[in-house]
């Protein structure tokens, strides 16, 4: 009986184990299946000459909505003032940072007009401990396959498989951190105010 008592817990031991690192692969491959449809619409839509350059950015613009978690985004690029953000504010603040992330994210990779290129990703790994966030690393690959720089992906799975992505670094340059360390020294130098960011973005991008 004692032995028994022994083997058991070890037996679920190593089941658990196994299961969880069959379904932290299996994540990972959605994630990576995910970014490179994703990575995959965003360079047609970009270098596609069937456009007008309007139309480009309208296809890309509902390509982002579809798939980006811009409410979380927004957290991210806040920081430590998120907690500050009132209610009243949250509605307007979204919809400005959804426009200046697909515009930030756009201009990035429309490096020229009509300009072919590929995105190749090719590598997945967790980011966090719970197992729902993931980091998948790719090239963006010229029009003789040669590298022009890298991108990562930030992406997290919402609820069942319900995957969006939540920041793109090029070549090691992060839009969410650029846009905290913008925002924060923003803040600082005017009074801590989230209107007056606000009123900053609005300027901007209306």
């Amino acid at each position: 009986m004692y032995k028994k008592i022994r083997i058991i817990p070890l037996f679920l031991f190593l089941f658990i184990l196994l299961y969880s690192q069959k379904s932290s692969a299996e994540s990972c491959e959605s994630a990576l299946m995910f970014v490179n449809k994703v990575s995959s619409e965003a360079t047609e839509i970009i270098s596609s000459e069937k456009y007008t350059k309007n139309q480009r950015k309208f296809y890309f613009k509902k390509l982002f909505i579809d798939n980006a978690d811009f409410e979380t985004m927004g957290k991210v690029a806040l920081g430590k003032y998120a907690r500050k953000l009132k209610p009243e504010m949250t509605e307007e603040y979204n919809v400005l940072i959804k426009k200046l992330v697909i515009q930030m994210i756009y201009n990035r990779l429309d490096n020229e007009e009509g300009n072919d290129y590929t995105i190749i990703n090719n590598s997945c790994k967790n980011k966090g401990s719970k197992g729902i966030e993931f980091l998948v690393n790719g090239d963006i690959l010229g029009s003789d396959k040669r590298k022009i720089t890298d991108i990562t992906w930030w992406v997290i799975d919402k609820s069942n498989n319900e995957l969006k992505v939540l920041d793109v670094s090029i070549a090691g340059i992060s839009l969410a951190l650029q846009k905290r360390e913008e925002f924060t020294s923003f803040i600082s130098n005017n009074k801590n105010s989230l209107d007056a960011l606000i009123n900053n973005l609005k300027d901007k991008l209306n």
